[in-house]
């Protein structure tokens, strides 16, 4: 049995949700799995804000094309593995996007193009290892970038736009080609070093612990506890 919303809902715009800027339709923890084509077409085109938090929602390209108004979308904790280029179409005004709390583990370059006035965007408590470069630059009006909770060691942004954000992310900014081709990009921490062998071309540095400290990949690491000590660099 498949929990669809259809455009035979009867749909009650601010029900249960509240939104100061304005009118919003609050659909969380409904055990959603997926949302019509044309759901939201009738929507009074007002509707500022949409709750879709806490489904099992797998979302379709142009999936909110309709809602070219919307403000704020909130889709955190639903298990999204995977966001379809086109989502967002037609969000050219969104400027709060909710995402944390899911599975993704990679976005595509492109994905966020429509959205150039978003102002926060949540991606934290996801499992992104590696980010493709440029997947940020759209978003001119960014503000804040949560990534904190994720497996990234930099985030691939350039210079100019990481020091005007408010970056929620144990990590450092990158740009300019992958990590290992020519000076690092990415610096590690201090007890830390690059491993060459495995850095990838998507412009994410491995930062491992170096000979004589222990401790996860990226950092912290500490030093090798009392007479022990390790030869090599890596988290063992």
């Amino acid at each position: 049995f498949r929990r669809e919303l259809n455009p035979y809902h009867q749909l009650s715009v601010t029900g249960g949700c509240s939104y100061q800027a304005g009118p919003a339709l609050s659909l969380d923890s409904r055990q959603l799995q997926s949302l019509a084509p044309g759901v939201f077409r009738n929507m009074p085109a007002s509707l500022l804000l949409l709750n879709l938090r806490l489904n099992l929602l797998r979302l379709r390209a142009h999936e909110f094309s309709a809602l070219r108004r919307l403000e704020k979308l909130l889709l955190n904790g639903n298990g999204l593995t995977d966001l379809p280029l086109d989502v967002f179409t037609g969000l050219e005004i969104l400027q709060e996007l909710e995402l944390q709390d899911n599975e993704l583990t990679e976005l595509r370059l492109g994905v966020f193009a429509p959205l150039e006035r978003l102002e926060v965007l949540q991606l934290q408590d996801n499992k992104l290892t590696q980010l493709p470069m440029d997947l940020f630059t759209p978003l001119r009006g960014l503000k804040k970038l949560s990534l904190a909770g994720n497996a990234l060691v930099c985030v691939p942004m350039r210079q100019a736009q990481f020091d005007a954000l408010n970056v929620v992310q144990p990590g450092f900014p990158c740009y300019g080609g992958p990590c290992y081709e020519g000076p690092p990009r990415c610096p590690c921490p201090d007890t830390t070093e690059f491993d060459y062998a495995e850095a990838g071309a998507n412009g994410n540095a491995i930062c491992r612990c170096k000979a004589g400290y222990t401790g996860p990949d990226g950092g912290p690491c500490t030093e090798c506890p009392g007479d022990t000590y390790k030869e090599t660099m890596g988290s063992a």
